[in-house]
């Protein structure tokens, strides 16, 4: 099932400097990304080859988009805006970290860092945005 996780929202890191892109990588098991457009800003796409094939629709895929890139603005250090994408949400429950470069015109900030251990994410400077998937509920088979 297609859905828009979390978007990765943009509030300029750049000490004052205006945003000018935002590239987001793809974590392993996650497909279909499509990214929405927005006024102002170019799209890029890059594919790539995965680790380990996926279903989608019932038929195994080996390549998929990797990484989306915006690049356009600019949002400047007063404002904020959000950068969205339409995914096939990953089968095996887990966290997938979708990390993210932001470039502004003075400098970039990399929202890169995983926490190793349960918690930790309060300690991360510059966390990747994650994307929380747990096991689908059981459902009552009725006739």
């Amino acid at each position: 099932m297609p859905v828009r996780p979390a978007p990765r929202r943009c509030t300029t890191s750049c000490a004052g400097s205006a945003t000018r892109g935002i590239t987001v990588l793809l974590p392993e098991g996650v497909a279909g990304a499509k990214p929405m457009p927005k006024a102002g800003w170019t799209i890029a796409t890059v594919d790539g080859v995965l680790k380990a094939p996926l279903m989608v629709h019932g038929v195994a895929v080996s390549s998929a988009v990797r990484e989306v890139s915006w690049q356009g603005g600019p949002l400047a250090d007063a404002q904020y805006d959000e950068f969205s994408l339409q995914i096939k949400v990953p089968d095996a429950a887990g966290k997938y970290y979708f990390k993210v470069s932001q470039v502004c015109e003075q400098g970039s900030v990399h929202w890169n860092e995983v926490p190793g251990a349960p918690g930790a994410v309060m300690k991360l400077k510059f966390p990747a945005p994650v994307l929380d998937v747990v096991p689908a509920a059981g459902q009552a088979h009725q006739h």
